[in-house]
């Protein structure tokens, strides 16, 4: 008996020493420990479960505890305990947790099963652990990775998400649209009244925006200047040009930033997604053909896509691959002579740039040399052009079939007279290639000197003090004035076609023609006639003392070959 008594004391001390370090254990720990029966009704919990919800031990025995569970069925919740202990002896998950102050936290929890010996479950012990700072900055990561900084709408890369799933509900929840918007010239604003003004500008649309579109409706800053907006569940295209007019006329609006009062506008492009399967990459290829067109067509309002816009994109797409290509691309070019209409005499050629695709047939220049310039090719395509050219004003010079004074004109972009050291490159071109720039004449627009009179009046002074002749292109047809007039470093004005074509049966413009002629003489300038076809208006502009024409009474534009053939016949025929 003594011993069986010794025995028990004995166990007694370890039972309590084992519950004593439980309990140290339990409390020193950073999570709540709760445990439960099988029937979830708690017999424990530690101190920091007291800590994260508020609870006494009182309150939380029983099914007590689990009034501290937020937002969630508790009954689901035990139902996918006890499933996921029967299965692995292990549940984890998180839960949002509130205490009795109300103050809420989330948790991590998990879950093991107690069994007896033969292994039916007799009760759970709960660990769970406070996630909520880890949370709070997952979520601001995920903001980061989701939201514009600056406006707080969805980024370039939780667009497409949405996009995505726009595009998904069209076949059971109805029509998708998308627009592309753009600021017409808001460069404008970041370089003149500083990046800080620009970006309240920017914050202040976004607001516009919201203010305009619906709820449900997706608004994202792409980057820039650049938003696009997805609409989703229309019941009818016809809702879409409204929202759209909505929203050129909202940042139409006067703004007013530090006090600096503003006016914008903006481009508008519009695709619409009505059938299943429209892919992501279809339809923003769709809208920004549209934000395109609607910029090209003057800014400051919207455009929807039509399959017509496709033609403008293969077009460039065409240019694109020829200038990657030039020794097989459809390029050429032909040689209109430029005739004294008293000797016939040659004076010169005018290079007219061609274009032709297997695909689209001939290109006119006025379209594909301006998709050039719009897209940044006409560089490019310039120095190819220049390459050709020489090559063969050299080859006629040494078989003297081109002589003094003749000359060969090329028209030169707008583009290229903004490029700060495009007068160097062309002056350097010529020298590398060891010919004089006094063969040649440079035919410009006006519009040059309009956008940027002083960059494009450097260049040419540059050019015409290297040599290079200089003849104002189309002149009437632009915006002349005698003050634009005076900035240029001309030698000639060539009288646009337009005019010359209508000189002895419109009256206006037999004024036009006479009026040109008399401040070209009075300037002391040379004059040349474009689109002479018949004898009687080479006559009328004989007699008026303009004697440089060009045009197919004289000749068509000719290939090299004809060209050269026809210099030819003019040497045989002066020997």
């Amino acid at each position: 008996m003594i011993n069986e008594k010794t025995e028990v004391s004995v166990n007694q001390d370890i039972y309590n020493a084992s519950v004593q370090r439980f309990n140290a254990l339990t409390s020193v720990v950073p999570m709540a420990i709760l445990q439960t029966d099988k029937d979830f009704k708690c017999s424990y919990v530690n101190q920091t479960w007291a800590k994260y919800t508020g609870q006494s031990e009182e309150q939380s025995l029983q099914r007590g505890w689990l009034s501290a569970i937020k937002n969630i069925d508790t009954n689901e919740l035990l139902l996918a305990i006890i499933h996921a202990i029967s299965h692995a002896n292990n549940f984890k998950g998180e839960l949002e947790l509130i205490s009795m102050a109300g103050r809420k936290l989330w948790a991590s929890i998990n879950v093991v099963g107690l069994f007896n010996d033969r292994f039916e479950v007799t009760g759970f012990i709960f660990t769970m652990m406070d996630i909520s700072a880890e949370r709070s900055h997952s979520k601001k990561l995920q903001k980061m990775a989701n939201y514009d900084h600056l406006t707080g709408l969805s980024n370039r890369a939780f667009f497409t998400d949405r996009l995505t799933l726009a595009l998904a509900r069209v076949p059971r929840h109805g029509i998708s649209a998308l627009m592309f918007l753009d600021l017409d010239r808001f460069k404008n604003i970041n370089d003149t009244l500083g990046h800080h003004v620009g970006d309240l500008v920017i914050q202040e649309v976004a607001k516009r925006l919201k203010s305009v579109v619906r709820d449900e409706d997706s608004i994202a800053r792409l980057g820039g200047d650049e938003f696009a907006i997805i609409f989703t569940d229309l019941t009818t295209e016809s809702v879409i040009a409204p929202i759209a007019n909505k929203i050129v006329s909202a940042v139409n609006l006067p703004f007013k930033v530090e006090g600096k009062s503003m006016v914008l506008s903006c481009s508008v492009g519009v695709a619409i997604a009505t059938e299943h399967n429209v892919e992501p990459s279809d339809i923003l290829r769709k809208a920004d053909l549209a934000l395109y067109e609607a910029k090209g067509a003057g800014r400051n309002q919207f455009c929807f896509y039509e399959a017509a816009l496709e033609k403008d994109l293969s077009l460039l797409n065409y240019l694109t691959a020829d200038l990657n290509n030039l020794n097989h691309s459809g390029f050429s070019f032909v040689f209109q002579p430029l005739i004294h209409a008293n000797t016939n005499n040659i004076m010169g050629f005018e290079v007219l740039a061609r274009w032709s695709n297997l695909d689209l047939g001939p290109v006119g220049p006025d379209t594909f040399i301006l998709t050039m310039e719009e897209n940044g090719l006409i560089q490019a395509f310039s120095e190819w052009l220049f390459a050709e050219v020489i090559a063969q004003a050299k080859l006629w010079i040494q078989q003297q079939l081109l002589v003094s004074p003749q000359k060969i004109n090329i028209n030169l972009s707008v583009k290229q007279l903004h490029l700060s050291e495009f007068a160097d490159s062309m002056i350097e071109l010529f020298k590398k290639e060891k010919i004089d720039p006094s063969w040649f004449t440079l035919e410009v627009t006006e519009t040059a000197f309009i956008q940027d009179p002083t960059l494009a009046g450097q260049n040419l002074r540059k050019l015409k003090k290297a040599g290079f002749l200089i003849a104002l292109d189309d002149f009437g047809t632009g915006y002349s004035s005698l003050g634009l007039l005076r900035q240029m470093p001309l030698n000639y004005l060539k009288i646009d076609k337009s005019f010359v074509m209508d000189i002895l049966r419109d009256n206006e413009a037999e004024k036009i023609v006479l009026a040109i002629i008399g401040l070209g003489k009075m300037l002391g300038l040379g004059l040349v006639a474009e689109g002479v076809e018949d004898i009687q208006t080479k006559d009328w502009l004989v007699e008026q003392g303009c004697l440089c024409h060009q045009g197919y009474y004289f000749h068509k534009p000719l290939t090299q070959v004809h060209a050269s053939e026809l210099l030819k016949k003019i040497k045989i025929s002066k020997c």
